[in-house]
């Protein structure tokens, strides 16, 4: 400490009162007085991560001081950064829970797909992000769950919706998995926003819609358009068959008078009505 009562913290950086101390407040009788600070010096730059936590010294219930307690956990941070490096790096939003379906830790994906800061989702049970209508069912899947936690996809063939903060319903797949812990088991939910993919689903289906539709106008189409061809054909032939006959009878009218040019002229149309 110096002369106006302030000390420094571990990093010699930041000063903090007196008062303010773990020391100071386990005298006060502050339950839970612990604070995290890291050491930095030339042969640790990258820091030395230490929790202090004081507890009272007690003789027949009268506090004769405080003991402070420092405890490393640098490997502890260090893993507790990289896990959340993972959980940061995931595509999808992650969500968290304990045995008891409460949320202990989110990323930022899930932030921004729910809606809410990360402070205000972590201690908060899972069935607040369900809306409400669903909540009552969602522990009796939990358990289920839990009785047999395996990597699966949840709610296979059910089309599952989330609750935005807003209020507002959105569709969602998600992925479950057991994460085994010391003093328990925590379930990973991966969750991924369905609504671009429900829009394309319903596209798909309007344009297969669509597509029958089309399919069905188009075989009517072809059947009027044969039995078009039918009647005309019908109705062209028995005039074309009087043109053959009576350019026959002019033949055999004129006889073997007939000019050769005339000859040739009476052929080709014999030619082009056969060809009709």
């Amino acid at each position: 400490a110096d002369a106006k009562d302030r000390v420094f913290e571990a990093d010699g950086v930041t000063p903090v009162r007196t008062e303010d101390t773990v020391m100071a407040r386990t005298l006060r009788g502050e339950p839970g007085a612990e604070k995290l600070v890291v050491i930095r010096d030339e042969n640790h730059p990258e820091g030395t991560w230490v929790l202090s936590t004081g507890r009272p010294l007690l003789d027949d219930g009268k506090m004769l001081g405080a003991v402070v307690l420092a405890y490393d956990v640098t490997a502890l941070k260090r893993e507790e950064g990289r896990s959340r490096g993972l959980l940061e790096a995931a595509p999808d939003a992650i969500v968290i829970t304990d045995s008891a379906g409460s949320i202990v830790q989110v990323n930022s994906q899930a932030e921004a797909m729910f809606g809410y800061p990360r402070a205000e989702l972590v201690g908060r049970p899972v069935e607040h992000l369900i809306p409400e209508r669903l909540r009552a069912r969602h522990p009796g899947h939990r358990a289920g769950y839990a009785a047999d936690p395996r990597v699966r996809e949840m709610g296979t063939g059910l089309d599952l919706v989330a609750l935005h903060r807003d209020g507002r319903e959105f569709p969602v797949a998600v992925s479950l998995s057991p994460l085994a812990v010391s003093g328990g088991r925590l379930t990973i939910a991966a969750a991924r926003d369905g609504t671009r993919q429900r829009q394309i689903m319903r596209e798909l289906e309007r344009s297969n819609e669509a597509l029958r539709r089309a399919e069905t106008e188009l075989l009517r189409s072809n059947a009027e358009l044969d039995e078009f061809a039918f009647a005309a054909s019908h109705d062209l032939r028995a005039p074309l068959r009087a043109i053959r006959s009576l350019v026959g009878f002019l033949e055999e009218d004129i006889g073997p008078g007939i000019p050769a040019a005339s000859r040739e002229h009476f052929a080709l149309l014999q030619s082009r009505v056969k060809r009709m």
